[in-house]
């Protein structure tokens, strides 16, 4: 299976581990995944999204921006999560950047890094230092 969705820290955050291939197609659906039902979602304080494993990104523009307003009706529901993308390529980074163009006007705190332990460790001075990922 190429994408997991993972509750960690007692419901307050979610880990998605992409590996392989990744479609605009599967992307979008565990975007609806994490963000259902409305009351775990309601308990996000991060979504941390791994995409350190995949192999290729088949992705276009028209998948970010579907991604895009997923995130900003979610946002609605709660407007107080971080999210940290993990990207292992420029073209994973450069989509990542577009998803936060997209999303410029919804509350929610984005960044995109090159290691998962940069990520984790904003994810701590952001949120919790005591944050376990598991």
């Amino acid at each position: 299976m190429p994408i997991v969705n993972l509750n960690t820290d007692e419901g307050s955050g979610v880990i998605t581990t992409f590996t392989g291939d990744i479609s605009g197609n599967e992307l979008i659906s565990a975007q609806k995944e994490r963000y259902a039902p409305t009351k775990k979602l309601l308990l996000l304080k991060y979504i941390l999204a791994d995409f350190t494993h995949t192999d290729k990104l088949d992705l276009c523009s028209n998948d970010v921006l579907q991604c895009s307003n997923l995130s900003m009706c979610a946002s609605k529901e709660n407007p107080n999560i971080y999210i940290a993308a993990v990207m292992n390529s420029d073209l994973g980074y450069g989509l990542s950047r577009m998803w936060q163009a997209y999303t410029d006007d919804i509350p929610w705190n984005a960044k995109v890094f090159r290691t998962r332990t940069e990520a984790e460790e904003w994810l701590r001075e952001e949120i919790d230092s005591n944050l376990s990922f598991s």
